[in-house]
């Protein structure tokens, strides 16, 4: 079992605003993506860390000068940390990095969920690909 750990999941706030209801019930297109992260306060010898991350979704068509959609999900991931096995030394450039890749499936699923229930057809998420990351020597 790997030192960390997800214990909890979140969601702070989800929300949807449809401008275009037709297009919506038939979307197919790009979207844009932004997704921001944040890391809670680290202190020695605390197990536990909190990771945040905000999406926005929007369709890249407009209409009006408005996109169809757009969905905003707030949700963070609180791990626990075993730090007799993993060094607090690397415990920011963890939650920096691989703890996003770890809570964007969380993401993608708020995401296509809210968009079903709102009547978006035909919107899922890419498929995130983690880069390697190698410890520092």
């Amino acid at each position: 079992m790997h030192p960390i750990q997800l214990r909890d999941i979140f969601v702070s706030s989800l929300s949807c605003v449809v401008n275009d209801w037709v297009a919506a019930k038939d979307f197919s297109g790009e979207i844009d993506l932004s997704i921001q992260s944040g890391v809670s306060e680290l202190t020695p010898g605390d197990s536990n860390v909190a990771v945040g991350i905000k999406a926005t979704v929007t369709s890249v068509k407009k209409v009006n000068d408005k996109s169809i959609f757009e969905i905003f999900v707030d949700l963070n991931g609180q791990f626990e940390v075993d730090l007799e096995r993993f060094k607090f030394e690397n415990l920011e450039d963890w939650a920096r990095t691989n703890a996003p890749f770890l809570l964007i499936p969380y993401v993608r699923e708020q995401v296509y969920g809210l968009a079903m229930r709102a009547g978006i057809s035909g919107l899922i998420l890419p498929l995130l690909v983690q880069p390697r990351m190698l410890p520092k020597k």
